[in-house]
């Protein structure tokens, strides 16, 4: 085991090496679509990404981080770039079981028509130019915290009379860390051929990406530091802020940082509505390029349901005035694992529990509780543990508040 957590680390430190190798052909790749951002969420938090938080965007960044997801979603994505430039995504994940994530997805990139001229200045024919590119990704539960996933994307660009198509290969791997809310994560991007548009081959932008994201416990503040690497870049530093209100609201604040720019800020607002839809928006302006608008709506399958009998915990969410906003809270003594949560006059509880990668919930209680704690001891495997109280009311069962994450070493 010891061996095992020795290279899952080694994998990590090889690909930070990596990112900073110098570009030895600079200004050589083709078919930059391949790594333009197109999420409007990661656009805030300026493409720090890799290491997490992770969503169904994982597949265009780290595909193992596809691997925490336990819900179905659909995602769309729109860009309104320089130049009237845009693109547009659409975004499909779907975990098959409780180590198995597949996802789909479709980008496309188009721009207006660019008048041709001759060699004399003359109008010629109008000259189209888009790109487009279908993904294929799927990730995999190696162990309670490690993960693994892959995207194979085929991609096809027309430039004016001249077009090109090939297929790429995008690696990941991501876990958490023996650290409480750090995780990191590295992905090789667009392993592939070279493509030809007329009489040259091109090597399509390979790329590094490592990362970090470390989230504040017990708040829901996060903070993400990406090294990007391509041929034909330099090293660029992405750092993301997010903060989430309540689940309702969140504020994002990216950067990148590159070789001539200290400063490329981002900006990006989130709100959720009626528990199932997520509406993002993030806006950065550019001194060289301009002004960039992104907007994005993600769509969660996982609907409320209510059970007078059950396994599972309740998929909606107790109600309480903000003021008096429930919280669990959970926190490890010794051998012992403790669970506490605000008193509702006149309420019993259950407590459900999982691991990470796994979509069942498991009642840890046999009979109700009338207590608001409980105390258990603590599970002998390490990994990410997530635990829900439940509240019941009559025949009505809901869930009390969000539910909390501990890791156990």
């Amino acid at each position: 085991m010891v061996v095992k957590k020795a290279a899952l680390i080694g994998c990590f430190v090889v690909g930070m090496a990596l990112s900073q190798t110098p570009a030895p052909t600079a200004g050589t790749a083709s078919n930059l679509f391949l790594r333009s951002s197109i999420s409007a969420r990661v656009s805030g938090l300026g493409d720090a990404f890799t290491g997490g938080p992770f969503g169904e965007d994982a597949l265009y960044y780290n595909p193992a981080g596809l691997g925490v997801l336990n819900k179905f979603i659909v995602g769309f994505n729109h860009t309104r770039w320089f130049e009237d430039i845009r693109f547009d995504n659409l975004t499909l994940a779907l975990p098959l079981n409780s180590q198995l994530t597949m996802a789909a997805g479709v980008s496309y990139m188009w721009m207006p028509e660019i008048q041709g001229k001759d060699g004399f200045g003359q109008p010629t024919e109008l000259l189209r130019v888009s790109s487009g590119v279908a993904y294929l990704g799927m990730a995999f539960q190696f162990h309670p915290a490690v993960y693994g996933g892959v995207t194979i994307k085929y991609f096809r660009d027309q430039l004016a009379r001249f077009s090109a198509s090939g297929v790429a290969v995008d690696v990941g791997y991501f876990m958490y860390t023996f650290i409480e809310g750090l995780s990191v994560g590295i992905t090789v991007q667009n392993l592939g051929g070279k493509i030809q548009y007329f009489r040259e081959k091109q090597p399509i932008p390979l790329t590094v990406r490592t990362g970090v994201a470390y989230r504040f416990y017990p708040s829901r503040f996060q903070i993400a530091l990406d090294a990007v690497k391509s041929i034909d870049t330099d090293v660029n530093i992405n750092l993301g802020l997010e903060y989430i209100f309540q689940n309702v609201f969140a504020l994002r604040l990216g950067n990148q940082f590159r070789q001539n720019e200290i400063f490329r800020p981002s900006l990006g607002i989130g709100f959720q509505v009626l528990k199932t839809y997520m509406i993002n928006y993030t806006y950065a302006a550019f001194a060289d390029l301009g002004e960039t608008h992104r907007v994005g709506l993600t769509i969660d399958f996982k609907k409320p349901r209510r059970y007078p009998r059950r396994s599972t915990p309740a998929r909606e969410r107790f109600v309480l005035p903000p003021e008096k906003a429930p919280r669990i809270i959970a926190r490890i003594e010794g051998n012992k694992l403790i669970i506490n949560w605000p008193k509702l006059p006149g309420a019993s509880y259950n407590i459900y529990a999982r691991s990470a990668g796994h979509l069942n919930w498991k009642k840890i209680n046999t009979k109700p509780l009338t207590r608001n704690t409980i105390t258990f001891k603590k599970p002998t495997k390490p990994g990410i543990y997530y635990f829900k109280v439940s509240v019941l009311k009559g025949k009505r069962e809901v869930d009390l508040a969000d539910e909390v994450q501990v890791h156990v070493r």
